[in-house]
C-alpha cells in the first residue's frame, strides 16, 4: 500500500512537469491546429499512465566489467575528487499513519462510482437509439450524400428523438446522429446543416471511441490532478477539431460561427450525455470557439500533423525515461523499534580514516578490487560509512555489485543488521531489497520471532505485510494457538478473524 503511494508521489512532479511544458509550448504556437493539439494531449495522458510503470520496472544497473585487477594496500587518506558525482540525497521520510489506507479506499470508491456511471450512460444511449425515429427522407438523403463526399466510411443513421435536449453523435458499432425534435422547427436549413456536419465530424474522427477511452482513463485516474487537466484539454480540443472539420468542409467560418452562437442560445441551459459527443459540449468555451473561428489568417485543417505529434511525443518520452532514473525524493518512514542485539556480535572493524574510500575498502576485506569496480562504487554513491556498516551488519563480504544494489535501493546497513540480529536469515541481497521495497518493518520480524516463526518463508513474510499482518495480529493469533504457521495466520487476517 505504502509502495503504491510512494510511486505516485515520486512521479507526480514529473507528470506535472510534462503537462506544464506541453501547455506552455502549445500556447507559444497558436498556429498548431486543434487535431494536432488533441493528439499531443493524448500523448501526455499516456505518459502519465506510463510514468509509474516505468519507475517500478526500470532496469537495475549492471556491475561494471572487470578489465584489470589492482591490489590495493593501505594508503594515506585520499581526498575526494571533485569530478566524481556525490551520492544522491536521501529521500524525505514521511510518517504514513492511517491516511494511505484512507486515500486508497477513497480512490477505489470514486473509481467504482465512475465505472457504474459509465455503465448507466451506455444503457441510456442504447435506449435512446432504440426509441428514436428516422429523420425526414430529405434530411437522410442529404446526410447520405455527405458521407462519401467527405470521406466518412462509417454507416451513419440520422434519427430524431424526443428524449434528448441537444444534438449528439452516438456510437459505437452502429453510429447515429440524434437530433432533438424540439430543435427542428427552431433552426434554419443552413443552421441544421452546420449541426449535422459537426456531429458527422465526431463520427468521422471516431470521437465516440476516443471519448469512451477517455472516460475509462478518468475512472482509473480519478484522483490524479494532472490526468484530469489533460482530459479537460482533450475534451476542449475535440470540439475545436470538429469546428475545423466543418469549416474545412464548407469553406466559410463566419456563417458557421453564427450557427454556433444561435444553437447555444437554444441549448445553453441543457447538459450533454456522458458517452456522447455533441456540438453544444463545453458551453463555457463558446467565446473561445467563436473567436478562433473568426481569427484572421487561420488555416482550418481537420487532420493532425503526424510529424509534430511524433516529435513532441518522442521528446516527452525521452524526458520520462530520464526522469524515471531520478532518485526517490519522498518515502514513508518505518516506525522505530527496539531490537535486542546479539551479545557476542562480530568485533567492530577498525575505524577508517575520514572520507577515505580506499582505506575503508582495505579495512573491510575489499583490497582485491579492480579500478573499474572502485570507480563504480564511488559513482553509485557507496560511501565509506556504508561499506563499514554493511561489514558490521553480519551479512558477510559482498560483491561490489551487491553493495551498489543495496545502496541504490535504499537498504540501510542497520536494517540488515536488525533482521539478522533477531535470528532470521540467511537471506540473499535480492530478498533484503524486496523486504525494503515492500516496506516490511523490523517490528514485524520481532513479532514473528516472539510467535516462534523464525523460519518463515521470505515470500510469506512479504505477503503478511501486504495483507496487514502486524504485531497485534500475531499476538491475537497466539492467544488461540502457538502452532499456526504464517500462511494460516494470513488467511485468518484476510477473513477478518484477527
Amino acid at each position: 500500500m505504502n509502495a503504491i503511494l510512494e510511486v505516485f508521489l515520486n512521479t507526480f512532479w514529473q507528470a506535472a512537469a510534462v503537462a506544464l511544458v506541453v501547455w506552455v509550448g502549445l500556447r507559444a504556437m497558436p498556429r498548431v491546429n486543434a487535431a494536432t493539439r488533441g493528439a499531443i494531449w493524448w500523448s501526455v495522458l499516456a505518459l502519465v499512465l506510463l510514468l509509474p510503470v516505468i519507475r517500478i520496472v526500470r532496469v537495475r544497473p549492471r556491475p561494471a566489467p572487470v578489465r584489470s585487477v589492482v591490489y590495493v594496500k593501505p594508503v594515506a587518506p585520499v581526498p575526494q575528487s571533485r569530478s566524481m558525482p556525490s551520492a544522491p540525497a536521501p529521500p524525505v521520510r514521511v510518517r504514513a499513519g492511517s491516511w494511505p489506507a484512507f486515500f486508497l479506499a477513497l480512490w477505489g470508491a470514486v473509481c467504482l462510482a465512475q465505472f457504474v456511471r459509465l455503465a448507466i450512460s451506455f444503457r441510456h444511449l442504447r435506449r435512446l437509439k432504440r426509441d428514436a425515429l428516422p429523420a425526414a427522407p430529405e434530411q437522410r438523403a442529404n446526410l447520405a450524400g455527405w458521407l462519401p463526399a467527405y470521406g466518412v466510411r462509417r454507416p451513419v443513421r440520422l434519427l430524431v428523438s424526443r428524449d434528448i435536449p441537444v444534438p449528439v453523435a452516438v456510437g459505437f458499432l452502429r453510429p447515429a446522429v440524434l437530433l432533438p425534435e424540439s430543435l427542428l422547427s427552431e433552426l434554419t436549413p443552413q443552421e441544421l446543416d452546420h449541426v449535422l456536419l459537426h456531429e458527422l465530424a465526431h463520427l468521422a474522427r471516431r470521437d465516440d471511441w476516443a471519448n469512451l477511452f477517455a472516460r475509462i482513463a478518468w475512472a482509473l485516474l480519478a484522483l490524479h490532478p494532472v490526468a484530469a487537466f489533460a482530459l479537460r484539454q482533450i475534451d476542449r480540443e475535440r470540439e475545436l477539431a470538429c469546428d475545423d472539420w466543418v469549416v474545412s468542409a464548407t469553406g466559410a467560418a463566419r456563417p458557421y460561427a453564427a450557427s454556433l452562437a444561435r444553437l447555444f442560445e437554444l441549448c445553453s441551459s441543457q447538459r450533454g450525455i456522458l458517452l456522447a459527443s455533441g456540438i453544444s459540449d463545453g458551453g463555457s468555451q463558446l467565446g473561445d470557439r467563436i473567436a478562433l473561428l473568426l481569427r484572421r489568417g487561420r488555416e482550418f485543417t481537420p487532420r493532425a500533423s503526424a510529424l509534430r505529434v511524433s516529435l513532441c511525443t518522442g521528446g516527452l518520452l525521452m524526458f520520462v525515461l530520464a526522469a524515471s532514473c531520478a532518485p526517490a525524493w519522498m518515502a514513508f518512514a518505518q516506525a522505530p523499534v527496539r531490537v535486542a542485539r546479539r551479545s557476542a556480535g562480530p568485533p567492530p572493524a577498525p575505524a577508517p580514516q575520514r572520507n577515505s574510500l580506499l582505506a575503508t575498502l582495505v579495512a573491510n576485506g575489499y583490497g582485491d578490487l579492480s579500478v573499474d569496480e572502485i570507480v563504480s562504487l564511488k559513482n553509485n554513491g557507496v560511501t565509506p560509512e556504508f561499506i563499514a556498516g554493511v561489514a558490521q551488519s553480519g551479512i558477510g563480504k559482498l560483491l561490489p555489485s551487491m553493495l551498489i544494489a543495496l545502496k541504490q535501493q535504499g537498504v540501510r546497513p542497520e536494517y540488515v543488521h536488525d533482521i539478522l540480529a533477531l535470528g532470521f536469515g540467511p537471506y540473499s541481497i535480492h530478498q533484503f531489497i524486496e523486504f525494503k521495497n515492500q516496506g516490511v518493518p523490523i517490528e514485524l520480524f520481532a513479532a514473528l520471532k516472539e510467535y516462534g516463526l523464525l523460519k518463515a518463508d521470505p515470500n510469506e513474510i512479504r505477503e503478511a505485510k501486504i495483507h496487514g499482518v502486524g504485531a497485534s495480529s500475531l499476538r491475537e493469533a497466539k492467544q488461540y494457538s502457538s502452532n499456526l504457521n504464517l500462511k494460516q495466520i494470513i488467511r485468518l487476517k484476510q477473513a477478518g478473524v484477527i
